[in-house]
């Protein structure tokens, strides 16, 4: 047997080592024993007439072995999506069924999963290089005994990705990635799992972290670093910024050690050559390994140099973000800003819902590498386990290539996409569930050229539209109750006593004054930021230019309202010019407005709800200001000159506001100024043609917001003692300097991302100011019948808790209309489930709602029956009087500050005749040409005081003494009845020359006046008496 097998191995050998049989071969019929021709002949090359093409079957397929997919049949210039991946036999069949078919042969599966390359829109045109790589095509390299394995792409396999390449790595459970290092930056991505890093660096200082699903790390070209998966193992994704990278070209550890002399090595650390005789013959790249320590620390071991400081350590814990939502879906931005150890990567991770795109757009300063991970569980939202969610879905993107070329690509998870810098594009979500993707640019931030303004994706048209009819509608409201004050005498927050009670009314207090003060935080971030865009941000940064703007604004609302209405009747001035300015030197860059996609209807609610929320909280303090005027001031020209001073200046800026916004993506330096210093930054930036006459300009701009800063903080320490009684005693300077403090520490912080708090604050306040202005305005016009002696005829009632209402039909009102406001939010932090179809409807909701519970008769029935069955109602009542006892007993050694009781300056309740007691027999002649210290000289200056050019010969007649003012005025044209109103003339014949006063109050029977010598000779006096015992002159502007 033994010598049988060693015959047959020697047999073996010398067949494989003779030489091949050999035979002859004919050139034309091959080998002996063959069949058919081999080869052809030479005589079929050229013209053969002899030849007959036979007769065949078309090769067209016939239209009943395939389908058309929906849209299929379409204008192939719409470019709608068509998806093959249901179809039967899908063909390259464009408009209708005429086109060519493809019979064969080819890949249907490529062909179902690139139906835009297949079925090309009509819009694709010329050469673009392909943008696309999936990494289930890139070869897949396995590590040591199935520890984890790595696919590679890069320029070999996508060309035109020259400047970033892609590793899709997994590590098995407790497996290492090996010490290593790359001459290219390492940006990564946790997939799924979780690890633990480590690194050192250059000065020999440690690095250890955890990192779990979303979480993001960073290592610098040469930084040695190690990984390890821990028990559930984990896959990553990794960016290098060279498209040439290839994970085959790593520098290992276990590779240096090889490939240096063991003498050098032992030398080096100085130990034994035996130390080194196990060292691993070949690299280990990934490897098993054993479970890590489940605490950190038992694994932390810091060297000589200490641990690498926190603010250049190499990870970032991006799960802990939540998303900013918007209309369509989410993003999540990391970039050197808040990573600054990522020097030059800036990455986005963005969720587009089905419908919906992420709109066209291109990059100004970095190529984009965007991937679409395969479906693994990554919890981006933190709502929900992390099995819950996965990375899936499909798109597509179209990249415009100049001059004149487009090509459409499709993408599914898996897929990597590259689009060069400026290269425009879209990703569209074409399929029925949540498309995630990242992108990832070579950039200091996300620099995108938007099509579009830069927060609502509206045209300069459309925003145009939005912010002129929501601003004129938004505006009536606030016009209306400004006419209020002058006839009541009373801050506009007092006057709601009268519908929500003297408690109740605290909380639409607090709210109005979370709304000022959040205005305060937005003004002293645009003064500020623009100080800062003067000097950019070296001499002056944003924090210091916020001190300063909110300190100046502090000074001039300290003067009181005197100073700071002299000062807001000049400042503007210089305000309009800078713009002017401003404007004329950005002006030829304005035309360069993005082209956009008709607006949707939930754009246009949602932007125009901002709009309204910016209008509708002037609401509450209207009367704050309108109180100094005199009682009979017209109230049309009140209203007027409220709606257009409001209305007129708001949209003419907003709407250059909309202009700048749509073409500051298309202006490098004006995105630039934007990403520094927000709409600060951008005025700069239209200003640097100018010089330093510009950068004055600029300040200017910046100090300007000194005026609505200091009007505002005005109006807060007004609420601040409409608030609670007993803060009547606390001073409102020092309200000013609280608020002013609380201005400047929020400011700091909420400039670092401008537009997004100034959307989320906007977004909110008009839901409140509308239910507010509901249930008041109803209030006042269908209870009251727009009688202002309601307010005015008892001049206690408007403190005396106990006999104004309760106040529960007006907070039912107002927080029973909550039910419908909240399914119609659209906000980033919440979207209801009405206002996904339909944009934000919260705040009309909100008005027309609460204005119709106001008028609700069941109740106002009811409300006073409340007191005696609410035991809560009691219990409550008593708290709060007890604490306002005591509050008021802490407070009482201090001077009361009468700021926000009833008043009207021009008409004041007191003898401030300034002939009072200076008038010996008839006293002389006044400048009205009366006698002094008589009735008539005491009216015509009260006249006058309040506006009217009041004389003896006023319109041209005589009117003498008082007991000829009811001719006289008949003959001038002024109207004389029996209906006395605040502010007209009441005027009897009654004694030897008659007699005229000037009504300050009207009520129900009696009407309540002001005069001089009547029952005390060269007396001031004030009485109420029955109306029928005067006539009423109405003596008008």
């Amino acid at each position: 047997m033994k010598a049988s097998h060693t015959s047959l191995l020697l047999g073996i050998a010398q067949v494989w080592a003779a030489p091949a049989p050999q035979a002859s071969v004919d050139p034309v019929f091959g080998p002996p024993g063959a069949s058919g021709d081999l080869r052809p002949s030479p005589d079929l090359q050229g013209y053969v007439p002899s030849i007959h093409i036979p007769t065949s079957p078309s090769t067209e397929i016939p239209t009943d072995e395939f389908e058309l997919a929906p849209g299929q049949s379409e204008d192939r210039d719409l470019g709608l999506f068509i998806d093959l991946s249901k179809v039967k036999n899908p063909q390259p069949v464009q408009d209708s069924k005429n086109t060519p078919t493809d019979p064969g042969p080819r890949t249907e599966a490529y062909d179902r999963l690139n139906s835009d390359l297949f079925i090309p829109p009509g819009t694709d045109h010329g050469d673009v290089g392909n943008a696309k790589w999936p990494f289930g095509l890139s070869h897949n390299r396995h590590g040591l005994a199935g520890a984890g394995w790595a696919r590679n792409q890069n320029q070999d396999q996508l060309p035109i990705a020259t400047a970033m390449a892609g590793v899709d790595m997994r590590l098995s459970p407790n497996a290492y990635r090996e010490l290593h290092w790359h001459k290219s930056a390492e940006w990564a991505l946790m997939l799924n799992g979780s690890a633990r890093i480590s690194a050192v660096n250059e000065d020999g200082q440690n690095f250890i972290d955890d990192i779990t699903v979303g979480d993001v790390w960073f290592f610098p070209a040469g930084i040695p670093h190690s990984i390890q998966a821990f028990e559930s193992g984990c896959e990553f994704l990794l960016v290098f910024d060279d498209g040439n990278f290839s994970e085959e070209n790593t520098f290992l550890l276990t590779e240096l050690i090889q490939r240096t002399p063991k003498s050098v090595v032992a030398k080096n650390f100085r130990t034994s050559i035996d130390t080194f005789k196990k060292a691993p013959t070949d690299q280990l790249w990934i490897f098993p390994g054993t479970p890590a320590p489940t605490d950190i620390e038992k694994q932390n071991q810091t060297g000589p140099a200490g641990l690498i400081p926190k603010q250049g350590t190499y990870s970032f814990h991006w799960s802990e973000q939540q998303p900013y939502r918007v209309p369509g879906g989410t993003i999540k931005i990391l970039d050197p800003e808040t990573f600054p150890i990522a020097s030059g990567f800036s990455a986005a991770l963005i969720t587009v819902e089905p419908g919906a795109m992420r709109e066209m757009h291109w990059h100004t300063t970095s190529d984009e590498w965007v991937t679409f991970p395969s479906p693994s569980p990554l919890p981006l939202f933190l709502t929900l386990p992390p099995q819950t969610y996965f990375l899936q879905g499909q798109a597509r993107l179209t990249v415009y290539q100049a001059p004149g070329s487009s090509r459409t690509f499709d993408f599914s998870a898996g897929d990597v996409g590259y689009v060069p810098v400026p290269n425009a594009h879209y990703l569209e979500n074409t399929g029925n569930e949540t498309l995630v993707f990242l992108e990832v640019l070579q950039a200091s931030s996300i620099t995108t050229g938007m099509v579009g303004t830069l927060s609502f994706g509206l045209g300069l048209r459309d925003a145009s539209l939005v912010i002129l009819f929501f601003t004129l509608i938004s505006t009536v409201p606030v016009a209306y109750m400004c006419t209020w004050g002058p006839r009541t005498g009373m801050r506009q927050l007092i006057q709601a006593r009268f519908v929500y009670g003297k408690y109740f009314v605290s909380l639409f207090i607090l709210l109005n004054l979370a709304t000022l003060t959040g205005f305060s935080i937005v003004d002293s971030i645009i003064g500020g930021q623009a100080l800062s865009a003067v000097s950019d941000g070296t001499t002056i940064n944003a924090t210091v230019g916020i001190v300063i703007i909110a300190l100046l604004s502090l000074l001039v609302s300290f003067c009181g309202f005197k100073i700071l209405h002299l000062y807001e009747k000049y400042a503007w001035v210089p305000a309009l010019i800078a713009i002017i300015i401003a404007t004329g030197c950005g002006g030829q860059n304005l035309h360069n407005q993005s082209i956009v996609e008709p607006a949707t209807v939930q754009q246009v609610l949602s932007f125009g709800g901002l709009v309204a929320s910016f209008m509708l909280p002037w609401a509450a303090l209207a009367s704050d200001f309108s109180t100094y005027m005199h009682p009979q001031a017209p109230p049309f020209r009140i209203a007027l000159y409220t709606y257009a001073g409001l209305a007129l200046p708001t949209v003419l800026l907003m709407v250059l506001g909309a202009a700048i916004g749509g073409a500051t993506p298309n202006i490098p330096s004006w995105q630039q100024g934007y990403e520094t210093n927000a709409a600060s930054g951008v005025l700069a930036a239209m200003l640097h043609p100018a010089g330093g006459f510009g950068r004055f300009v600029t300040v200017v701009l910046g100090f300007s917001m000194v005026g609505n800063l200091s009007a505002t903080m005005y109006s807060i320490t007004l609420n601040f003692q409409m608030l609670l009684p007993w803060l009547f005693r606390i001073q409102r300077i020092i309200f000013s300097i609280v608020i002013t403090a609380i201005v400047i520490g929020v400011a700091i912080k909420a400039a670092s991302s401008f537009f997004t708090n100034l959307e989320n604050f906007l977004g909110l306040i008009g839901y409140w100011a509308a239910a507010f202005i509901g249930v008041v305005v109803t209030d006042h016009v269908w209870f009251c019948g727009r009688n202002f002696g309601a307010y005015t005829e008892d001049e206690a009632l408007w403190d005396d808790g106990s006999r104004l209402p309760m106040g529960w039909a007006a907070m039912g009102a107002s927080i029973g209309c909550l039910g419908l406001v909240v399914p119609c939010m659209y906000q980033i932090w919440f979207t209801g489930p009405i206002a996904e179809r339909t944009g934000d409807l919260g705040f009309e909701v909100a008005l027309v709602l609460s204005a119709g519970f106001q008028q609700n008769i069941l109740l106002h029935t009811l409300e006073p029956f409340f007191e005696t069955f609410l035991w809560l109602y009691s219990i409550m009542k008593f708290s709060f009087t007890a604490i306002l006892t005591i509050l008021a007993a802490v407070t009482s050694a201090l001077p009361v500050d009468e700021g926000v009781s009833p008043r009207n300056e021009l008409f004041g309740r007191a003898n401030d005749y300034p002939y009072s007691g200076k008038c010996n027999g008839n006293g002389g002649i006044d400048p009205w040409n009366y006698y002094r210290c008589q009735c008539t000289s005491f009216v015509a200056y009260r006249l006058n005081k309040a506006g009217v050019k009041f004389t003896n010969q006023y319109k041209g007649h005589h009117w003498g003494n008082a007991n000829t003012w009811d001719e006289a005025a008949k003959a001038s044209g002024v109207k004389v009845n029996n209906t006395p109103k605040v502010g007209s003339v009441a005027q009897t014949n009654a004694g030897k020359f008659g007699h005229v006063a000037i009504v300050t109050k009207v009520g129900k029977e009696k009407v309540t006046i002001e005069e001089y010598n009547w029952a005390h000779k060269e007396k001031y006096g004030k009485r109420t008496v029955p109306k029928s015992t005067f006539k009423y002159i109405h003596v008008k502007h």
